[in-house]
């Protein structure tokens, strides 16, 4: 594929078109930062690594998957999500889940659905790794996003 380049004039429009496809998550700041959804664009956080993960989007820690009366009912999980901003490390981690649940002799059905309505679009740290990150133990793979950006002086590429 090649490579193609945005001005960062551009991307609060090229993330409202994105809109369309689903609500829109990014790294914030609020007493830690963490992914939230997005109405103010300078509210991104484009140097911090965010505390919690982007997990609870796809695979949240308490949900509903099937009703009981006289019959069964399962629940879709038909939430659209557009996660943006996801460091590498996150989507490797992901990765490892999807592994995990969508192994072809018994997949989470509730995870499958859920992990194709949410769109990824990494962002490549700028920075070292932090005394936190985990990423330098990981043999980091370059897939499982839908769109990645690296910022490379006044365009994102």
């Amino acid at each position: 594929m090649q490579p193609r380049s945005l001005k960062k004039s551009d991307l609060p429009q090229f993330l409202d078109k994105l809109r369309e496809y689903g609500e829109l998550i990014a790294p914030q700041k609020t007493d830690m930062t963490r992914f939230l959804p997005l109405e103010d664009y300078s509210k991104i956080k484009w140097d911090a690594h965010p505390v919690y993960t982007i997990k609870k989007y796809f695979y949240p820690p308490k949900h509903e998957i099937f009703k009981y009366d006289s019959d069964i009912h399962m629940k879709e999980h038909t939430k659209k999500y557009v996660i943006f901003g996801v460091r590498l490390c996150d989507i490797n981690a992901m990765l490892k889940l999807d592994k995990l649940f969508l192994d072809e002799e018994c997949v989470d059905d509730y995870y499958k659905q859920a992990r194709e309505n949410v769109m990824l679009i990494g962002w490549n740290c700028e920075t070292a790794p932090k005394e936190t990150c985990f990423c330098e133990s990981m043999d980091l793979k370059y897939s499982g996003y839908d769109l990645f950006f690296s910022e490379i002086g006044r365009a994102h590429v």
